[in-house]
């Protein structure tokens, strides 16, 4: 009897329950899923400053039937606004025919203030959708998170840019992150990039690692100019990889120059051109020859 009375109070408190909060912890039909600037199939590393740069945002259709059409607008937070009106709503972006269950994505196209700080930052976006079997409009609202991460920007440089023919020289590559966002996995591959310049030390393959922004890393190099550049230009050539904030691989190349003195301490060093030096037979042609001194007298 015991036992009864206390099912009968049981079902008597949940009567008194409202609906809503039975459904409290019910899944919406459209979920977030994630948030990245980029396009669908890649993320960007963005920085304070950027300007009309595309915030895609990833929703699921948790429903089990179809979606016939949903629009978003997005509510920024301090900081960012509409690319097009300058205003802090976005939008509206349109989606048509959602399967069940399956992805879809809303895109916007945004300006970050320059004083805006690294990190997460959350927007709302205001959700119109018809479900595929009506014809009435549903609403909803979901919590959209997004990041700031900074940019990654190594800039390379060397200590020297002027050599003297023939004398081998010591100088210092180093990579600096210029940018706001830290680099991971760094790699650096130093060769020449001139015939006639030789790397005698410090060529080839580094391992470096993390840069943090605002921080570098110097390599040490010895190189030799030849005779034959003497008073020309010639480059060491450098090919970076590393992973940004996103994850992806990054591979960039640069070409640093580095201007070669004449020739010094020798007299006389002459250059032949020949300035049309392709002749017909049996055919008078004139032939100019062009000498230069490259020598110090």
């Amino acid at each position: 009897m015991r036992r009864i009375s206390l099912l009968i109070i049981s079902l008597l408190i949940l009567a008194a329950v409202p609906p809503s909060m039975v459904l409290a912890d019910s899944v919406p039909d459209i979920v977030f899923s994630n948030a990245w600037f980029g396009d669908y199939k890649t993320k960007i590393e963005v920085a304070p400053g950027d300007k009309n740069v595309q915030l895609v945002i990833e929703l699921v259709n948790s429903m089990d039937k179809p979606i016939r059409y949903v629009e978003g607008t997005l509510y920024l937070p301090n900081g960012f606004t509409d690319a097009k009106s300058g205003g802090s709503v976005a939008g509206p972006s349109v989606s048509r025919e959602v399967p069940a269950g399956e992805r879809f994505y809303l895109t916007f196209l945004l300006d970050i203030d320059e004083d805006v700080k690294l990190g997460i930052y959350e927007a709302n976006l205001a959700l119109n959708y018809v479900e595929w079997d009506e014809d009435s409009i549903s609403t909803t609202g979901v919590k959209v998170r997004f990041r700031v991460t900074g940019r990654s920007i190594l800039e390379p440089t060397l200590s020297a840019n002027v050599l003297d023919p023939g004398e081998p020289k010591t100088i210092e590559l180093t990579i600096k992150n210029a940018g706001s966002a830290p680099t991971s996995s760094t790699e650096i591959w130093i060769e020449s990039g001139s015939p006639g310049l030789a790397i005698l030390e410090g060529g080839g393959r580094h391992f470096i690692g993390n840069i943090a922004p605002g921080s570098s890393v110097t390599i040490p190099l010895k190189i030799l100019a030849s005779r034959a550049l003497a008073d020309s230009v010639a480059s060491i050539s450098t090919s970076i990889t590393y992973f940004n904030s996103h994850g992806f691989k990054i591979q960039e190349t640069h070409r640093l120059s580095l201007k070669v003195n004449p020739l010094g301490g020798v007299g006389v060093v002459l250059d032949a051109l020949i300035e049309n030096p392709i002749l017909e037979p049996s055919k008078s042609s004139d032939l100019t020859i062009i000498v230069t001194n490259r020598g110090a007298e």
